[in-house]
């Protein structure tokens, strides 16, 4: 529900200044135990941060990475995630960037300073009938799925006045794109360091998700914490 919402643009968002390469480093985190065979590697150079929802935007992350990873499959591959800045002094296609579809609902970038987000893997690529469709509702290429997590992409950046674009050839892989533009508020206060997050005692973390489960307990050895973990009541 939350991600056809968010497609619909009628999600609810708490508007506030996001560091995109932070918050990139700790959504990594978090879904780097579900990506099988896929190499993981960040080049986050971008500093400035969006007038953004953190868990709108942190949705995005986590639908394209595991989007990427899924187009890899069994066999071996490397999804790469890089921020970067760029200025943009004139129409978007003197940028190289292609004019929004029809009916996507997004609208061309207008001269100003973006944050960019590329997601790139090294899959099997999508034809040109396949590239037109990846952003409908319920529309999947998979045995298993819903076809909303690009879906529900589209929405999250369209939401936030972004733009969105897909490069991809049958056995050259794929590469998505997404530019926010610079939120013009003063850069949030930097993350406690992680000294400052440090604890000790033991906590219990109950969760029917294996990978919620040890999400979870990772994050928390992390900063000193003895952890417990059950599926259930039970056990």
């Amino acid at each position: 529900v939350r991600q056809l919402l968010a497609y619909s643009g009628k999600g609810r968002f708490v508007i506030e200044p996001v560091n995109i390469s932070d918050l990139i480093r700790e959504t990594v985190r978090l879904i780097e135990a579900s990506v099988q065979n896929a190499v993981l590697v960040l080049d986050l150079q971008a500093s400035a941060s969006i007038h953004a929802d953190a868990s709108q935007i942190q949705q995005l992350i986590m639908n394209l990475v595991i989007n990427a990873a899924e187009a890899i499959g069994e066999s071996d591959g490397t999804v790469t995630v890089r921020t970067r800045e760029r200025d943009l002094a004139g129409p978007p296609e003197e940028s190289g960037l292609q004019t929004p579809p029809a009916g996507s609902g997004l609208q061309a970038l207008k001269p100003g300073r973006y944050v960019e987000i590329v997601v790139e893997d090294t899959g099997s690529g999508m034809d040109e009938p396949t590239r037109e469709r990846i952003f409908d509702p319920f529309f999947t290429t998979k045995f298993t799925g819903r076809g909303l997590g690009l879906a529900a992409a589209l929405g999250i950046v369209r939401g936030h006045k972004g733009y969105i674009e897909v490069q991809s050839e049958p056995g050259k892989g794929s590469r998505f794109s997404v530019l926010f533009p610079v939120s013009a508020e003063r850069e949030p206060e930097p993350a406690p360091a992680k000294s400052d997050l440090q604890g000790s005692g033991t906590i219990l973390v109950v969760d029917d998700e294996e990978i919620v489960r040890s999400s979870a307990a990772t994050a928390l050895q992390r900063y000193g914490y003895d952890v417990l973990t059950a599926e259930n009541g039970r056990r």
